[in-house]
């Protein structure tokens, strides 16, 4: 009910903005950017921390962990499928959101190209690729911190100590910042450079994007992996 309520807020929040865009707020074209800006990033989180928090975490917490976990498989087989049925749903999210950026970015490159006759040095297709990838790993890394945390608390519950790791992660790297120590990875993976056509700038490939892309993705696998080995080493009373 969760998860279908939010699809509900996003297809309210589309209609909106392209009523708002056609119908003569013309002028202020940052209106739809700013809605699907603040759909897209903060209600996200709304479905990837629900669904990091079921699995079996949430079935040893309601008591029916041991019943599942008698059944005729190893308990790896549930921490691996739970995880990656769930970056499923997230990679659904996550892909039909970008699919409707790109029908922005589109209007946005075309309209610049015809008052300025300069093109994108990548295409609206690859930049969609882009953001997909980048929103993915992001959410990817929310899911699994949440995934991991509630198992470790044998509860959903355990959505709480993912959101503080995640917090904590954070503060600790604005206070890095703020007292000039340095500063920790970015959890959000930005594929872009930028450059100039003359006074334009635009968005091209960073360097070493899939290098980062690769380190990432292998951060990923740690977190099922730790749950695997938590998993194997708990009691579970019957």
């Amino acid at each position: 009910m969760l998860f279908l309520g939010y699809l509900g807020l996003v297809a309210i929040a589309m209609i909106w903005s392209l009523v708002t865009f056609h119908s003569g707020v013309r002028g202020n074209n940052q209106i739809p950017g700013t809605v699907f800006l603040i759909v897209d990033r903060l209600f996200l989180a709304v479905p990837v921390l629900y669904l990091g928090s079921l699995g079996v975490g949430r079935a040893l917490g309601e008591g029916t962990g041991a019943f599942l976990l008698t059944r005729p498989r190893k308990r790896s087989w549930f921490v691996w499928r739970d995880w990656g049925l769930g970056l499923l749903l997230v990679a659904g999210t996550v892909i039909g959101l970008n699919v409707w950026s790109g029908y922005w970015m589109y209007r946005m490159s075309t309209a610049l190209y015809r008052s300025t006759g300069v093109a994108s040095p990548l295409t609206v297709q690859e930049m969609i690729g882009l953001n997909v990838l980048s929103l993915m790993l992001a959410c990817a890394l929310l899911f699994s911190v949440v995934y991991l945390a509630t198992i470790l608390r044998k509860s959903s519950n355990g959505v709480i100590l993912g959101i503080g790791a995640l917090v904590g992660y954070l503060a600790l790297n604005a206070l890095l910042e703020h007292y000039m120590i340095g500063e920790l990875p970015s959890l959000m993976l930005n594929p872009y450079r930028f450059t100039h056509t003359g006074n334009i700038p635009q968005e091209a490939l960073a360097s070493g994007v899939w290098v980062s892309v690769a380190i990432r993705a292998g951060i990923l696998l740690l977190f099922p992996i730790a749950a695997q080995l938590r998993l194997e080493r708990m009691e579970i009373a019957r």
